[in-house]
C-alpha cells in the first residue's frame, strides 16, 4: 500500500556506539498501520533496521493487532520487538495518553476494551466527517477512506490526509488546526476512559504503565505528575520530540527522585514527523532492563 513511502536511509551498521550494550539505539514509540501510523509493522521493523535501531516498540493506539507481524519480521532482522500500546484516557476532561510495555497481548480484559474503543472510534469518525460536511461543505466518504488508506484503526489522521488528497489543506498539521484539534469545530469526543482504568488494566494485564509526552499535557505542572504517581504510574516518557532540553531535564530529575522508569520515543507516524525515527534517545539497555522486570514482578502479584 504504502511501502514505496519507505525513507530511503543509508544503512547504519557503522556507529560505534551500537557495539556497547549499554549504548543502544532505542525507540520505544512508535505507530504503524493498525492505527495512525503510513508503514505497516513490517516495514517500520526494516526502517528501524535502517537507521541502526537494536530495540524498538510498536505502540500503536489502542489495539495490538500490529504487534505480532512487527515480531516476526524484527526475528528476521535480528532487531528486539517490544510489545506495547497506547492507550487514550481521560482525567476530568483532559486527554492524557498512557503507554503500555511487556503485557499479556492475549489478556481478556484488555481486548475488550479495545474492541469497544474500536467500536466507538468508528462512529466518532463518522461523525467527525458528518460536521465537515455540516460546517464546512466538505466531503469525505468513509468508505472511499477505508478504500483508499486501508488500515485497521482510523482516527483524525486518516481524515486529514483524506483532505491532503484532495487538496483542501496543505499539510496534516494544518488539517488539525483547521478543523480537526481537539477544540476545533468539527471534533468529537473519544471514547471515555479514566486515566487511572487504563494504568489499571496494564497493570493487570502484567504490563508496565508508563506517562506518555507529559511535556504536551502537563508541561512544568508538577501536581499533575503527583496525580499520576497516586494512580501507579509506573515511569515517564522523558525523551520526546515535543520535548525541550529544560523540560527533559525536569522531568529525569523527578523520575529519579520518585524512582520512575525512564523512557523516550520518537512517536513515528510518517506523516508529521518523518525525520523524528533517527532520533538519538538517550536510553540505555539498563532501562530496558528495569521494564521488564517490573513487569515480571507485576505478573507474580497478580498471580497472587
Amino acid at each position: 500500500m504504502v511501502e514505496h513511502l519507505l525513507p530511503k536511509q543509508k544503512v547504519a551498521g557503522s556507529n560505534p556506539v551500537s557495539r556497547f550494550r549499554n549504548f543502544m539505539k532505542i525507540d520505544l514509540h512508535l505507530h504503524t498501520t493498525a492505527s495512525d501510523g503510513i508503514l505497516s509493522p513490517r516495514s517500520v521493523v526494516k526502517y528501524a533496521k535502517l537507521t541502526g535501531h537494536d530495540i524498538i516498540s510498536i505502540t500503536d493506539h489502542d489495539t495490538v493487532n500490529g504487534i505480532e507481524e512487527a515480531i516476526s519480521e524484527g526475528k528476521k532482522l535480528n532487531i528486539r520487538i517490544i510489545p506495547g500500546v497506547e492507550i487514550s484516557a481521560y482525567k476530568g476532561k483532559q486527554e492524557f495518553h498512557i503507554l503500555g510495555y511487556f503485557f499479556d497481548r492475549q489478556n481478556k480484559d484488555l481486548l475488550l476494551i479495545f474492541e469497544k474503543m474500536k467500536f466507538f472510534r468508528e462512529k466518532r469518525i463518522k461523525r467527525i466527517l458528518k460536521n465537515l460536511d455540516y460546517f464546512f461543505n466538505l466531503k469525505v466518504d468513509f468508505v472511499e477512506m477505508k478504500k483508499n488508506l486501508r488500515v485497521k484503526n482510523y482516527g483524525r489522521p486518516h481524515i486529514a490526509l483524506m483532505l491532503l488528497r484532495q487538496g483542501v489543506v496543505e499539510n496534516v498539521q494544518q488539517a488539525f488546526d483547521l478543523y480537526l484539534d481537539d477544540n476545533g469545530p468539527c471534533n468529537v469526543p473519544k471514547y471515555p476512559f479514566s486515566t487511572n482504568a487504563a494504568v489499571n488494566v496494564i497493570h493487570k494485564a502484567g504490563g508496565v504503565a508508563i506517562l506518555a509526552h507529559p511535556g504536551i499535557y502537563i508541561a512544568n505542572n508538577i501536581e499533575n505528575l503527583n496525580y499520576f504517581l497516586e494512580i501507579g504510574i509506573d515511569g515517564l516518557e522523558v525523551f520526546h520530540p515535543m520535548h525541550n532540553k529544560e523540560l527533559t531535564m525536569k522531568y529525569i530529575e523527578f523520575a529519579r527522585e520518585k524512582d520512575l522508569i525512564i523512557t523516550g520515543g520518537s512517536d513515528y507516524h510518517g506523516y508529521l514527523n518523518e525525520d523524528f525515527f533517527s532520533l538519538n534517545i538517550a536510553l540505555t539497555e539498563k532501562e530496558i532492563y528495569k521494564l521488564e522486570n517490573m513487569s515480571k514482578d507485576l505478573c507474580s502479584k497478580e498471580k497472587i
